[in-house]
């Protein structure tokens, strides 16, 4: 989805200087994952160790023409730059004319102002989850067992904090049947902020654990922070386990609806575990590949989750109905488990890892936005001006299409086409005679 720089000084409330016209469809804050500098947006957010303001000039010299900031640079009577501290900037003779410059009280109060307003242009079920522990993995699991039948936006990694979720939330695009972002606190008064950005439909609880408790004064006051989450949500998906969750959520407003199953049994066997559940009076089971409680208690929320996506999907899709998640078939739990974080490596019947494709009506889409930030970050994987992708990233990415996508006879004979063209480019040394 693309803003003009008009409409995004009009949200976050900005004084612009400069008059040039640009569309924006790429936040950024950190100066090394520049990819798209027209279309960048760049908030220079100033941390305790750290001031976003000093990277301006460098992300001009590689093409970003638009910053949000605190105070803009100075035009100097040669008519190039100044820095406010009044130090010459040699950005060239045009000036600010081809820059725009938002200036705002708190860059990152706009960053978060901007995605909670992008947030409200969409129309699709938003799962947000919090907790102390548990939280990016029930989020990987989840994508996982929805990512074949729906097209997911998921947070990247575990952009879970103030700056992080408003980042996440922005990548959420119309094409998306859904989205699934994390959120995290410290401290009181953080989980407010982070509501009015992600807005669920669906609140997912994890475990309660002692993560950041030094911030709190007990359990319950965290848990009750952490529940501001869900204020305007359909269904909270929590532990009824939990006594201090269960009371927490007693607090939410009339008509959230509580979802949770009811496990009957737990059987553990090598290294798989089969969780037997009853659900509105049915009984059911399903495996997962771990054996450990944490996980367990995981796999009880994904499969509560997932329930409460598919009424919410079915109900927004109605006369229509949308295809069903399956917790047994190519959706399942699967893959390694890394720091506590199940990776999505489902394995094809060639042995290949393929990546989880979500399904664009009328098509797929295939990530790779996401490998080239998420994966390629090194300098091998980008081109002499730092911004496009170096040859070796195109044949990583080009590869990874052909693992999932394609079968062993169309990859054979993709790489017998690939040998004759690279022949056919020969020059010869001796003409024919």
């Amino acid at each position: 989805m693309t803003y003009s720089i008009d409409e995004i000084a009009q949200v976050i409330g900005a004084e612009r200087k400069g008059t040039a016209e640009a569309k924006i469809n790429w936040l950024l804050i950190d100066s090394r994952s520049l990819c798209f500098p027209e279309e960048t947006l760049f908030f220079a957010l100033r941390t305790e160790k750290n001031d976003g303001h000093k990277y301006i000039e460098e992300l001009y010299r590689r093409g970003v023409r638009n910053f949000v900031v605190e105070e803009a640079p100075l035009l100097s009577p040669q008519g190039g730059m100044n820095h406010p501290d009044g130090n010459t900037s040699p950005w060239g003779e045009d000036g600010r004319g081809l820059c725009n410059f938002l200036v705002v009280k708190s860059p990152l109060q706009a960053l978060q102002d901007l995605a909670a307003y992008h947030r409200s242009k969409l129309n699709i079920p938003v799962i947000g989850i919090t907790g102390s522990n548990g939280k990016t993995t029930v989020k990987e699991w989840l994508y996982q067992l929805l990512s074949p039948d729906y097209n997911v936006c998921r947070s990247p990694r575990s952009y879970n904090s103030q700056v992080g979720v408003p980042l996440s939330v922005w990548m959420v695009n119309r094409h998306n049947d859904l989205a699934i972002i994390e959120a995290g606190i410290s401290q009181p008064g953080e989980m407010e902020r982070l509501e009015h950005i992600v807005k669920p439909t669906i609140g997912v609880m994890t475990n309660l654990g002692a993560a950041h408790q030094e911030n709190f004064m007990s359990y319950e006051i965290k848990c009750s922070e952490k529940m501001k989450l869900f204020r305007s949500c359909d269904t909270v998906v929590i532990n009824s386990q939990d006594s201090i969750v269960q009371r927490c959520a007693e607090a939410l407003p009339e008509g959230v609806q509580r979802m949770s199953l009811e496990v009957r049994q737990v059987e553990k066997e090598g290294n798989h575990a089969t969780i037997h559940f009853e659900y509105e009076g049915e009984i059911g089971k399903y495996t997962i590949p771990f054996i450990d409680d944490a996980s367990v208690e995981n796999s009880v929320t994904c499969f509560s989750t997932v329930l409460a996506v598919e009424k919410t999907l079915q109900a927004l899709s109605s006369p229509q109905t949308l295809p069903s998640p399956s917790l047994q078939g190519g959706g399942g739990i699967s893959g390694k488990e890394e720091d506590n974080v199940v990776t999505n490596t489902e394995t094809n019947e060639q042995g290949n890892h393929s990546l989880p494709i979500g399904r664009v009506r009328g098509g797929s889409y295939f990530p790779s936005y996401e490998i080239m930030m998420d994966e390629l970050r090194d300098y091998r994987f980008y081109a002499d001006d730092m911004i496009h992708p170096s040859g070796v990233a195109v044949e990583y990415i080009w590869q990874r299409f052909q693992d999932t996508y394609f079968d062993n006879k169309t990859k054979d004979a993709v790489a017998k086409a690939a040998k004759e063209w690279r022949q056919s480019q020969h020059r010869q040394i001796v003409k024919n005679v």
